[in-house]
């Protein structure tokens, strides 16, 4: 689900540079804490936070943050379909500090309830990139990371 997210976002390139290798990593093994957001990536891979902001913005077309929830839902997303868990149990796995708050997140990023997601349906992000905020990056003339 990690390259499938990933492939998602940052289109055909192959190249990722070695920060945001870091970022995708940090998110893929911390994820389902929910007191991890973007100021510990930032404080792991030591770097300020508007320049990590900078950073994978330039090269993902999405803002740190955002790439966290929407990995968050995507996980949940594939929980839910498996019907072999109750959503409050999916909200702590992935991420999230309390069903109400998983609830709210799901709906925005979707615009439909946790308990109305089917194994029929396909997470958006993945099959396009959905809101405007979701956009493959424009890598034309980037030289990439550098610190």
């Amino acid at each position: 689900a990690f390259e499938i997210l990933t492939r998602a976002v940052m289109g055909k390139r192959k190249n990722l540079s070695r920060e945001l290798e870091a970022f995708l990593h940090l998110v893929s093994e911390q994820y389902s804490r929910h007191d991890f957001g973007v100021n510990e990536i930032c404080e792991q891979l030591g770097v300020h936070r508007a320049t990590i902001f900078r950073k994978i913005k330039n090269e993902c077309g999405i803002a740190p943050s955002e790439y966290l929830i929407s990995y968050r839902v995507q996980k949940a997303t594939a929980l839910i379909q498996q019907k072999e868990l109750g959503m409050e149990q999916i909200a702590k796995m992935t991420g999230f500090s309390s069903l109400n708050y998983f609830t709210k997140v799901v709906r925005r990023t979707l615009g439909v309830l946790p308990r109305d997601i089917t194994s029929s349906y396909h997470f958006p992000i993945l099959d396009k990139f959905g809101p405007k905020t979701l956009r493959p990056p424009d890598i034309s003339g980037r030289a990439g990371f550098k610190k």
